[in-house]
């Protein structure tokens, strides 16, 4: 199993991007202002009716996958659970 770290105090860029009708793309930043990007699968389904909006502060459980696209290879956070 891949390790699981949680970081605190993260805030939102953007509004989260829906894919495929059922995953958010997020675009993150912490105290640093270093943007991260992060997937969250079912991420649609699992914020129960909650709202993500820009500047908005959570805290995040993650791991951490290689994700290739166009043949650039990236690390990308893969949300296993947040907190508003």
């Amino acid at each position: 199993p891949r390790p699981v770290f949680m970081t605190k105090n993260l805030h939102l860029l953007a509004e989260p991007r829906v894919m495929k009708e059922r995953h958010l793309k997020l675009r993150l930043a912490g105290d640093d202002g270093r943007p991260l990007e992060a997937v969250w699968w079912d991420g649609v389904e699992k914020l129960d009716g909650r709202t993500l909006r820009t500047g908005a502060r959570i805290e995040l459980a993650y791991t951490v996958e290689p994700n290739t696209w166009q043949g650039v290879t990236r690390l990308q956070l893969v949300v296993q659970d947040l907190k508003l």
